[in-house]
């Protein structure tokens, strides 16, 4: 797994959410009371429109997070060096610099 990558999880979650977020508002609608005999419902289509408000909210938090999470790994990934390939010291060298006897 590469870690500049997000996970497969923080993905998952986020989609889960904005899922779960639409389906309760989706069925707070489909059972908002016509009359008033049926306040319940109604108690109960408020109840979801709240959790479809908080779970949109958690979403989109955790949206901006990821999006955080790469533009820091961007502006790090831009400060770093290309490596590259260094030479090995070989006897003729190490004479040379008086490293060993020979």
């Amino acid at each position: 797994m590469n870690g500049l990558q997000p996970s497969f999880g923080v993905k998952l979650r986020i989609n889960l959410h904005l899922f779960m977020a639409a389906l309760s508002g989706l069925i707070a609608w489909a059972i908002w009371p016509d009359s008033l005999e049926w306040w319940g419902l109604g108690l109960i289509a408020i109840i979801l429109w709240a959790n479809s408000f908080g779970l949109l909210i958690k979403a989109v938090s955790d949206i901006i997070a990821l999006y955080s999470r790469d533009e820091t790994l961007a502006a790090l990934a831009a400060q770093a060096k290309e490596s590259k390939a260094d030479n090995l010291a070989d006897t003729d060298l190490l004479k040379a610099k008086g490293m060993i006897d020979g």
